[in-house]
């Protein structure tokens, strides 16, 4: 069996900072900062590591919610969207991680635009 994303990385440490680096680019980004104005930053991080780590190969997460009723009140445009892709692939590379592994990631991002972005 091959090798999860996950573990080739070193797991839960590098996915959270990964993260942490990830967000702190978001918030950073003024057409995106608004869409985080009254959230807890410490908790969706945390939330996000488990998802990411479980999507790349870790432990399941727990009280994973359905990604369109999370994102529903938020009307992310696609511009957006492709702003926040934008972001987590630089931050992916800045973290050591393969072009090759950073597209397997991105194609997985890509596949949950229908569940993200406003109709």
């Amino acid at each position: 069996m091959a090798e999860s994303i996950y573990h080739r990385y070193g797991g839960f440490e590098t996915v959270h900072t990964i993260i942490t680096r990830f967000y702190r680019k978001v918030l950073a980004e003024p057409r995106l900062a608004p869409h985080f104005r009254h959230t807890n930053m410490d908790r969706l991080v945390d939330h996000q590591t488990h998802f990411v780590a479980m999507v790349l190969g870790g432990p399941k997460a727990e009280n994973i919610r359905d990604l369109n009723d999370a994102h529903a009140h938020l009307r992310i445009r696609p511009d957006e969207f492709d702003l926040v892709k934008d972001l987590l692939e630089e931050s992916l590379l800045e973290q050591g991680v393969t072009p090759d592994d950073a597209d397997s990631v991105m194609t997985l991002v890509e596949s949950t635009r229908p569940l993200i972005v406003a109709t």
